[in-house]
């Protein structure tokens, strides 16, 4: 057996690191699926590979540096998945071309056009670390609170008629003695 294709199977776990023991292998499609993970770096036994394609599942990590031994690989593709970090610039993979790695938000590096390190003039606006991020955690923390209280008011009164009554009494009182106040200070 010189290729094995798994795609489109829906296939779900992480990729087993004894795949990385077909020594003999030259191609090998797990793409379209629902692997999760990180890539095994035992991959980097598959010696003889030509031709790996691991796109379009939900896959996450960096890709080990590892694989840059596998020399005889012309085909690579990593596309669509949830992978970080910085693409090996070693051997081939500085040669694949951008779509190999596309889909991957938090991939970086030179066949990407995006810098590992961004400067702070390159980092995209509101995203800055220290005080934006706390006031920004703040108020999702505070609108979450409100929302939290709102829905249990509310489903409380929905549920019990006794309180729901009690309550709309306490409105009723507020309006009365606000009207009231309004009134006498008018006068």
């Amino acid at each position: 057996m010189t290729g094995i294709d798994l795609s489109w199977n829906k296939l779900t776990g992480r990729i087993p690191p004894e795949m990385g023991e077909l020594k003999l292998i030259s191609a090998l499609d797990r793409s379209h699926n629902e692997l999760n993970g990180s890539i095994p770096t035992t991959f980097s036994g598959l010696k003889n590979i030509e031709s790996l394609d691991l796109s379009h599942n939900k896959l996450t990590g960096a890709i080990p540096q590892q694989l840059t031994e596998l020399t005889a690989l012309g085909y690579f593709s990593v596309a669509y998945n949830n992978l970080s970090g910085k693409i090996p610039d070693k051997a081939q993979f500085g040669a694949f071309v951008e779509n190999s790695y596309e889909g991957n938000s938090f991939l970086c590096g030179p066949m990407l056009k995006k810098d590992c390190n961004p400067t702070p003039e390159q980092s995209p606006a509101g995203h800055e670390e220290g005080e934006n991020s706390f006031m920004e955690m703040l108020a999702f923390y505070l609108s979450f609170l409100v929302a939290y209280v709102t829905v249990l008011v509310v489903f409380t009164l929905y549920i019990n008629m006794n309180w729901r009554n009690k309550w709309f009494h306490l409105v009723d009182a507020c309006i009365t003695t606000c009207l009231c106040k309004s009134t006498n200070q008018n006068d």
